[in-house]
């Protein structure tokens, strides 16, 4: 259990570390390139096709930080479970429902 509990409170470590590198960088700069592939586009200086290619390559980049995401609240629920704190974060009383 406490092995458990060490693994899953190391993988919420690295994940919630890799979740804040995104928003402080990754964001920003996935935001700023969007923006700056719009201007480039709106100014002729980039094709449709290659416009929308790039754009892809956006969005696949934002869905990978939506898989990042998942995987810290994944980490943080199994760090949850590993220390045995899944009723008290829901705010349920597992003894009263076993008197009933």
């Amino acid at each position: 259990a406490h092995s458990r509990l060490t693994n899953a409170s190391q993988r919420y470590q690295i994940a919630h570390t890799a979740w804040q590198l995104w928003q402080q960088i990754g964001q920003a700069n996935l935001r700023q390139q969007g923006d700056q592939l719009r201007r480039l586009w709106e100014a002729n200086e980039l094709s449709t096709t290659e416009y929308l290619v790039q754009i892809g390559q956006t969005i696949d980049s934002r869905d990978n930080a939506l898989t990042l995401r998942l995987s810290l609240w994944q980490a943080w629920f199994e760090r949850l479970a590993a220390a045995a704190q899944v009723d008290q974060w829901l705010g349920s009383d597992r003894s009263a429902t076993n008197t009933l």
